[in-house]
């Protein structure tokens, strides 16, 4: 759990705050999440962050699909992932040459729905190739 968060203040001031945490960890430039906790604060967030290309569209839609995989990752948390794996080695023999081939095929299914998510912020990678979005909500500590 990430924390180092300072007061609980205003809204504005919180959102600051956790926003500022989040691009100091290693969320600012990684999907993924994480809980953060205010210092001396009984309330904890959690944080999912999703990114995006920008070569991906509009900046509109390009900021939607960020968003969809930050959801992505909250509701894989929070609900589970559904892994499905699938490996084929095929070893074939022709002329006195053996040859192999080796197949592998990964599927991932997360369904959920989370609606009580807020957009903490938005912001590109250092490189600006990609953009973040985060989102957040309390949880119980």
């Amino acid at each position: 759990m990430a924390s180092g968060l300072r007061g609980q203040g205003t809204a504005s001031t919180l959102t600051d705050s956790l926003l500022a945490a989040v691009r100091a960890s290693a969320l600012a430039e990684n999907d993924g999440i994480d809980v953060f906790r205010l210092r001396g604060g009984s309330v904890a967030y959690l944080v999912a962050v999703g990114s995006s290309s920008r070569e991906s569209g509009l900046p509109s839609a390009v900021r939607r699909i960020a968003e969809m995989k930050a959801r992505r990752e909250a509701v894989g948390y929070l609900r589970g992932v559904f892994v499905q794996s699938e490996l084929t080695d095929v070893m074939q023999s022709r002329n006195g040459r053996e040859t192999q081939e080796i197949t592998s095929r990964l599927n991932e299914r997360v369904e959920g729905q989370l609606s009580e998510l807020r957009v903490l912020g938005s912001w590109p990678s250092r490189d600006g190739r990609l953009v973040f979005v985060a989102l957040f909500r309390a949880v119980a500590p």
